[in-house]
């Protein structure tokens, strides 16, 4: 079966909630159906393609380590060229906050991706200061380009992905912004392909959702409903991997 959201990390949430539903008695094509429609909440693992070809992963809604390694991960799984991770902070971690975000950057360089810190040191990389200078230090996108842009809420990275999408980064021309999930690129076999299945509810600090697995939730949650989150900015995965719930 193919999936509608992106990242390797949902595969076992999107398993999660088939065995759910399997169990309450749901039919299996039933559940087949709903999760290749699952559509997810605002800012949360969307793959859209620019109108100059580039490829932005806005998972900017929030951020911690365990969802950081998750989102790289899924960048690195990209089909492209070149692969930039353009990350601000990761809030509230207390006296772990260098250590974590120091070994943010220590993974996207094992995976091959360039990181641009938004107005954060602690990733010990190239910092550009404020969105600005994060599309200055981007230039030009294309064909080829992937770009991951997460961050914790206080971030306000969601800015930067829209301006990207709408082919505002450095050099870039106006045009149509393309949804990419018929793309080969998006969501794929829950199983076989590492590129799709996936959302940011595979972060434990960042979701809310309902806890009952066939109400509420977003659409991960519900595979037979296939419905979205009430609220289309918070809402998660109820029945998320349980390691990561």
């Amino acid at each position: 079966m193919r999936l509608a959201a992106a990242g390797r990390h949902n595969v076992s949430n999107a398993l999660g909630a088939a065995a759910a539903a399997l169990s309450l008695g749901a039919d299996f094509d039933d559940v087949v159906s709903g999760l290749s429609r699952a559509e997810l909440s605002a800012w949360r693992m969307s793959l859209t393609r620019t109108p100059s070809g580039a490829l932005v992963l806005d998972d900017s809604y929030n951020a911690n380590p365990v969802s950081m390694a998750s989102a790289l991960r899924a960048l690195a799984d990209l089909p492209a060229r070149r692969r930039v991770a353009v990350l601000g902070v990761m809030a509230e971690l207390g006296e772990c906050h260098d250590a974590e975000h120091e070994a943010a950057a220590a993974l996207a360089a094992e995976l091959g991706i360039e990181v641009l810190a938004v107005d954060e040191p602690a990733y010990r990389v190239g910092t550009a200061g404020g969105i600005d200078g994060a599309l200055r230090e981007l230039g030009a996108l294309g064909d080829g380009d992937a770009v991951l842009v997460k961050g914790s809420r206080v971030a306000g990275l969601e800015r930067l992905a829209a301006i990207l999408l709408r082919g505002g980064g450095s050099g870039e021309g106006g045009g149509d912004v393309q949804q990419v999930d018929a793309d080969p690129v998006q969501g794929g076999a829950a199983a076989a392909d590492p590129i799709q299945g996936g959302n940011a509810a595979a972060d434990p600090v960042e979701r809310s959702g309902a806890v009952d697995p066939i109400q509420g939730g977003n659409a991960a949650a519900n595979p037979v409903e296939g419905g979205a989150a009430a609220d289309p900015v918070g809402g998660g995965n109820a029945v998320a991997d349980p390691l990561s719930s």
